[in-house]
Protein backbone atom coordinates (compact mmCIF):
# COMPACT_ATOMS: atom_id res chain seq x y z
CA UNK A 1 0.00 0.00 0.00
CA UNK A 2 1.32 3.45 -0.92
CA UNK A 3 1.48 5.94 1.96
CA UNK A 4 -1.17 8.73 1.71
CA UNK A 5 1.39 11.56 1.60
CA UNK A 6 3.17 9.88 -1.32
CA UNK A 7 -0.14 9.47 -3.16
CA UNK A 8 -0.93 13.16 -2.51
CA UNK A 9 2.47 14.32 -3.78
CA UNK A 10 2.14 12.13 -6.88
CA UNK A 11 -1.37 13.46 -7.49
CA UNK A 12 -0.22 17.09 -7.17
CA UNK A 13 2.62 16.55 -9.63
CA UNK A 14 0.39 14.89 -12.22
CA UNK A 15 -2.41 17.46 -11.86
CA UNK A 16 0.02 20.38 -12.10
CA UNK A 17 1.70 18.88 -15.16
CA UNK A 18 -1.65 18.75 -16.93
CA UNK A 19 -2.17 22.48 -16.54
CA UNK A 20 1.40 23.74 -16.99
CA UNK A 21 2.56 25.06 -20.34
CA UNK A 22 -0.95 25.12 -21.77
CA UNK A 23 -1.67 21.39 -21.54
CA UNK A 24 -5.37 20.80 -21.00
CA UNK A 25 -6.53 17.28 -20.28
CA UNK A 26 -10.02 16.02 -19.65
CA UNK A 27 -10.83 14.48 -16.29
CA UNK A 28 -10.83 11.02 -17.85
CA UNK A 29 -7.33 11.64 -19.24
CA UNK A 30 -6.19 12.83 -15.81
CA UNK A 31 -7.77 9.76 -14.26
CA UNK A 32 -5.95 7.54 -16.74
CA UNK A 33 -2.65 9.29 -15.97
CA UNK A 34 -3.09 8.76 -12.26
CA UNK A 35 -3.40 4.99 -12.83
CA UNK A 36 -5.05 4.65 -9.46
CA UNK A 37 -8.79 5.18 -9.32
CA UNK A 38 -8.82 5.55 -5.53
CA UNK A 39 -6.68 8.71 -5.73
CA UNK A 40 -8.96 10.12 -8.40
CA UNK A 41 -12.14 9.26 -6.51
CA UNK A 42 -10.85 10.72 -3.26
CA UNK A 43 -9.77 13.96 -4.90
CA UNK A 44 -12.61 14.72 -7.27
CA UNK A 45 -15.63 13.20 -5.61
CA UNK A 46 -17.34 12.94 -2.24
CA UNK A 47 -15.84 10.45 0.14
CA UNK A 48 -17.11 8.59 3.17
CA UNK A 49 -15.39 7.73 6.43
CA UNK A 50 -17.53 5.47 8.60
CA UNK A 51 -21.06 6.77 8.30
CA UNK A 52 -20.08 10.38 7.56
CA UNK A 53 -19.91 11.66 3.97
CA UNK A 54 -17.66 14.59 3.12
CA UNK A 55 -18.55 16.56 0.02
CA UNK A 56 -15.98 17.98 -2.34
CA UNK A 57 -17.05 21.17 -3.99
CA UNK A 58 -13.97 21.58 -6.11
CA UNK A 59 -13.11 23.37 -9.31
CA UNK A 60 -9.72 21.98 -10.28
CA UNK A 61 -9.16 24.61 -12.96
CA UNK A 62 -9.82 27.40 -10.47
CA UNK A 63 -7.43 25.85 -7.95
CA UNK A 64 -4.61 25.67 -10.51
CA UNK A 65 -5.48 28.81 -12.46
CA UNK A 66 -2.55 30.83 -11.09
CA UNK A 67 -0.20 27.94 -10.28
CA UNK A 68 3.18 27.44 -11.82
CA UNK A 69 4.71 23.99 -11.63
CA UNK A 70 3.74 21.48 -9.00
CA UNK A 71 3.19 23.67 -5.95
CA UNK A 72 -0.32 24.47 -4.85
CA UNK A 73 -0.04 27.91 -3.32
CA UNK A 74 -1.43 27.96 0.20
CA UNK A 75 0.55 30.87 1.63
CA UNK A 76 0.74 33.06 -1.47
CA UNK A 77 -1.53 35.38 -3.37
CA UNK A 78 -1.26 35.56 -7.16
CA UNK A 79 0.75 38.56 -8.32
CA UNK A 80 1.53 40.37 -11.52
CA UNK A 81 5.14 39.49 -12.30
CA UNK A 82 7.15 41.28 -15.00
CA UNK A 83 10.25 39.57 -16.36
CA UNK A 84 12.83 40.58 -18.95
CA UNK A 85 14.67 37.84 -20.86
CA UNK A 86 17.72 38.02 -23.10
CA UNK A 87 16.89 37.62 -26.81
CA UNK A 88 18.02 33.97 -26.84
CA UNK A 89 16.11 33.00 -23.69
CA UNK A 90 13.18 35.09 -24.93
CA UNK A 91 12.82 32.90 -28.02
CA UNK A 92 12.50 29.86 -25.79
CA UNK A 93 9.97 31.54 -23.49
CA UNK A 94 7.88 32.60 -26.50
CA UNK A 95 7.91 29.10 -27.96
CA UNK A 96 7.03 27.44 -24.62
CA UNK A 97 5.03 29.95 -22.56
CA UNK A 98 5.37 29.70 -18.80
CA UNK A 99 1.69 30.27 -18.06
CA UNK A 100 -1.67 30.96 -19.72
CA UNK A 101 -1.60 34.51 -18.33
CA UNK A 102 1.68 35.29 -20.12
CA UNK A 103 1.55 38.53 -22.11
CA UNK A 104 4.32 39.98 -24.23
CA UNK A 105 5.06 43.59 -23.27
CA UNK A 106 8.25 44.20 -25.29
CA UNK A 107 9.77 42.02 -27.97
CA UNK A 108 12.82 43.47 -29.73
CA UNK A 109 16.46 42.65 -30.40
CA UNK A 110 17.44 43.63 -26.82
CA UNK A 111 14.86 41.79 -24.71
CA UNK A 112 11.62 39.92 -24.40
CA UNK A 113 9.61 41.41 -21.56
CA UNK A 114 6.56 39.53 -20.35
CA UNK A 115 4.01 39.75 -17.60
CA UNK A 116 2.43 36.82 -15.79
CA UNK A 117 -0.19 36.55 -13.09
CA UNK A 118 0.91 33.65 -10.89
CA UNK A 119 1.69 32.62 -7.34
CA UNK A 120 5.39 33.34 -6.65
CA UNK A 121 5.96 29.85 -5.25
CA UNK A 122 9.29 28.15 -4.66
CA UNK A 123 9.09 26.23 -7.94
CA UNK A 124 8.50 29.51 -9.80
CA UNK A 125 11.56 31.03 -8.10
CA UNK A 126 13.64 27.96 -8.94
CA UNK A 127 12.65 28.32 -12.59
CA UNK A 128 13.69 32.00 -12.51
CA UNK A 129 17.03 31.11 -10.93
CA UNK A 130 17.64 28.44 -13.58
CA UNK A 131 17.83 31.20 -16.21
CA UNK A 132 20.74 32.89 -14.42
CA UNK A 133 21.74 36.17 -16.05
CA UNK A 134 19.29 35.57 -18.92
CA UNK A 135 16.34 36.92 -16.88
CA UNK A 136 15.67 39.95 -14.70
CA UNK A 137 12.67 40.45 -12.41
CA UNK A 138 11.15 43.93 -12.85
CA UNK A 139 8.04 43.44 -10.71
CA UNK A 140 7.19 42.95 -7.93
CA UNK A 141 10.07 44.55 -6.08
CA UNK A 142 9.88 42.00 -3.25
CA UNK A 143 10.44 39.10 -5.66
CA UNK A 144 13.30 40.98 -7.33
CA UNK A 145 14.92 41.57 -3.93
CA UNK A 146 14.50 37.91 -2.98
CA UNK A 147 16.16 36.68 -6.21
CA UNK A 148 19.02 39.18 -5.72
CA UNK A 149 19.54 37.96 -2.16
CA UNK A 150 19.59 34.34 -3.32
CA UNK A 151 22.38 35.16 -5.79
CA UNK A 152 24.32 37.09 -3.12
CA UNK A 153 24.03 34.16 -0.70
CA UNK A 154 25.19 31.73 -3.41
CA UNK A 155 28.18 33.92 -4.25
CA UNK A 156 29.25 34.00 -0.57
CA UNK A 157 29.78 30.25 -0.73
CA UNK A 158 32.68 30.87 -3.13
CA UNK A 159 34.45 33.58 -1.16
Amino acid sequence: MVMPHIEETRRQIIIAQTFRKGAKLTFSEIKEKLENESIYENYYHNYTIGNKTFERDIDIQEIHKHCFGVSVAKDYKPQKIVLSFSPVAGKYVKSLPWHDSQKILIDNDKELRISLYVYPTDDFKIELLSYGNEVKVFEPQGLSDEIKQTYKDALKQYE
